[in-house]
């Protein structure tokens, strides 16, 4: 390793900054995915706690209205590790179903973004939103 002064530096080339993986999981993942054993039950007991954890959010105002839709919207957050957890497809109990927002139009209100290459199709048939879709079924 050359140093700033010019001068060469020996260095050690071992396997400690190579991190063990198994292709297995890899493959089965689609990502780099480090396995580590736990020994310790207090250990387990701690992973166990932390993805089981709920959301930490915390919200405090002091107001003399009442905004139901407010409170509902800001009732219900997903944190990190349920997010990845359903994308990933996992079963998550005591969460069932999702919520999800709508987004509230008037007829024919939603917002539309187009170009001007799209801007008839886009004019005549709208993108769907989550409110548009919920009455359709």
């Amino acid at each position: 390793m050359r140093m700033m002064n010019g001068k060469y530096k020996p260095v050690d080339v071992d396997n400690s900054w190579i991190v063990p993986y198994s292709p297995l999981v890899s493959k089965i993942m689609k990502a780099h995915i480090n396995l580590e054993s736990c020994s310790s039950v207090v250990a387990i007991k701690y992973i166990l706690k932390y993805i089981h954890k709920g959301s930490d959010q915390a919200m405090f105002t002091i107001e003399n209205k009442k905004d139901e839709i407010e409170d509902y919207q800001s009732g219900r957050y997903i944190n990190s590790n349920e997010a990845i957890w359903r994308i990933l497809g996992f079963p998550i109990h005591d969460r069932y179903p999702s919520i999800f927002h709508l987004s509230v139009h008037l007829e024919n209100g939603q917002r539309v973004y187009f170009s001007d290459e799209n801007i008839e199709k886009k004019a005549q048939q709208p993108p769907e939103t989550t409110l548009t879709a919920y009455f359709k079924l």
